[in-house]
């Protein structure tokens, strides 16, 4: 069993879930979560064995991993370019990874922004005589264009999956509303784990895993039909 649950986990990290764009969330806080994690699955009504204090470390793990996993919560930041210099600091940016980068402005190749394609540091090399970037790579909290811009006037926008900040017991959840029960299994099934109840655990893992799927399943844009 223990192994079966593995491979799903497996599964779950390496598949790249697709949102529709942003979902509103519920108004939840992590103490309704908790509450209702409890109720649903720890039988008690009150912190009788797991304290509040267990659980929203629990609550705050999930909302990170949810997050990671789904690409749920987006944000945007602009750089302004300047000429000569290829790297760009995302230090006060609060990220997990960084989705895409459109470089701005009228180029070469195109008439209106351009998507930069993602590269590997290890392969760049700035030997193209163009007049803007077209590729970028993420270092040490920097992003990096090549080839490096030759004028100050352009900039890029950069789409980024946020890193949520941890909340309290009367904060609001900051997940879309969709995956509140998914963060309720995963508290309680967190609970069972610290508990050494490794069956009821993982028998909640896999209903985690199952609920995040059946969303993202929701959620892809599907292929249109294509007309005759």
């Amino acid at each position: 069993m223990k192994k079966i649950i593995f491979a799903i986990l497996i599964v779950l990290f390496s598949f790249q879930f697709a949102v529709a764009g942003p979902q509103g969330t519920s108004g939840k806080t992590a103490q309704t979560i908790i509450d209702n994690a409890r109720n649903l699955f720890l039988d008690e009504d009150s912190a009788d064995f797991w304290t509040d204090a267990m659980l929203l470390n629990a609550l705050n793990f999930g909302v990170y991993q949810i997050a990671s996993v789904t690409k749920c919560m987006e944000g945007t930041t602009q750089i302004s370019l300047t000429a000569g210099v290829s790297e760009y600091s995302l230090s006060g940016v609060s990220y997990i990874t960084v989705s895409k980068v459109i470089y701005s402005g009228t180029t070469t190749s195109y008439t209106d922004d351009k998507p930069l394609k993602r590269y590997d540091i290890a392969s760049v090399d700035d030997g193209e005589d163009i007049e803007e970037p077209v590729r970028y790579y993420t270092w040490n909290d920097y992003i990096g264009l090549d080839p490096v811009p030759r004028t100050t006037d352009e900039y890029i926008v950069v789409y980024y999956v946020k890193a949520p900040a941890e909340i309290g017991l009367t904060g609001i959840v900051p997940l879309p509303a969709i995956y509140d029960y998914a963060l309720t299994v995963f508290v309680a099934s967190k609970a069972f784990k610290r508990d050494a109840q490794d069956g009821r655990s993982q028998a909640l893992d896999a209903e985690y895993v199952a609920e995040l799927t059946r969303y993202s399943a929701d959620l892809v844009e599907r292929p249109r039909a294509t007309e005759k």
